[in-house]
Formats: structure tokens, sequence, C-alpha cells
């Protein structure tokens, strides 16, 4: 799964892509492209933060200090 930090560094490479495009068909699909990752850039920060808060929910509700892993 991608991570936010490789999907804006995708998007920067769509944009830079936009830059270096003759016409002007390809420059407005490069930017598009780039406006996509961007906005899965944000999903996967958003996806990732939820993570992190069911993490410290879990932990404070099994009483444990919030990010050590569980001891079986």
């Amino acid at each position: 799964m991608l991570i936010a930090t490789e999907c804006m560094h995708r998007a920067e490479e769509c944009r830079r892509l936009a830059k270096l495009s003759p016409r002007a068909e390809d420059w407005g699909h490069f930017l598009e492209m780039a406006q996509t990752w961007e906005a899965l850039a944000k999903q996967r920060q958003q996806e990732n933060q939820w993570a992190e808060t069911l993490a410290l929910a879990d932990a404070i509700a099994n009483g444990r200090e919030p990010g050590h892993k569980k001891v079986a």
C-alpha cells in the first residue's frame, strides 16, 4: 500500500511532467493526475490518523501505555 509521502512524490512528478509537455492536452492530463495523487495522499493521512486514534483508544481501554504492545 502506498503511503502519503509516496503519493505526494508522484503528484510532484506529474507536475514536473506537465511543465515538460509540449501539448496543452497532455499538460492538463498530468495536472489532473497530480490532483488525484494529492487526494490519495490526503486519504492516506486520514487513514493513518484514524489508525493511531484506534490504537490509542485500545491502549487506554486495556490499561496499557500508549505506544506499547500487549505482551502475551
